[in-house]
């Protein structure tokens, strides 16, 4: 039954449905997919989002919709280690700045802050401005609060 679940994929219109497909499901994850995939009745399919050089690896994601989209690196990896039993180790998740932790700089008004993946907050690339160690300490609070509301209402 693990195998089934590890490698599945959820059908896109039959919600109860999930498919093994002996090659798609050899696809390898990326956070930063350059290909999605999709039902036509009960074949798959892999369409390319990105451009593909010859040789290129064809990526998808192993998440859906707004696990990928809207999920800090810590999220995705919280997920695909309960959901796939995996830790990523993907171009996204590997990069020192997490472009889906950023807040407005509220010096400039235009820039933006960073959580680094060393929990550390970079400069505005705007305006240069640092958050002071309390400020850090209360975006880093307000962050985990936000995981701790995803997960109640996700019954976790």
């Amino acid at each position: 039954m693990d195998i089934w679940e590890m490698n599945c994929f959820a059908h896109t219109v039959h919600e109860d449905v999930s498919c093994l497909f002996l090659a798609p499901c050899l696809a390898n994850h990326s956070c930063r997919p350059n290909a999605i995939w999709y039902f036509t009745d009960f074949s798959i399919s892999f369409r390319a989002i990105a451009d593909l050089a010859a040789g290129d690896e064809v990526t998808i994601s192993y998440l859906e919709g707004e696990e990928l989209l809207a999920a800090t690196g810590q999220r995705r990896a919280k997920l695909l280690q309960g959901g796939k039993d995996f830790h990523c180790t993907c171009e996204r998740c590997s990069l020192l700045l997490d472009s889906s932790r950023g807040v407005p700089c509220h010096n400039c008004l235009k820039g933006r802050l960073f959580l680094g993946a060393d929990q550390q907050a970079k400069c505005c690339f705007t305006c240069g401005f640092r958050l002071s160690p309390m400020q850090e300490a209360l975006l880093l609070d307000a962050e985990r609060t936000g995981e701790l509301l995803l997960d109640t209402m996700e019954g976790q």
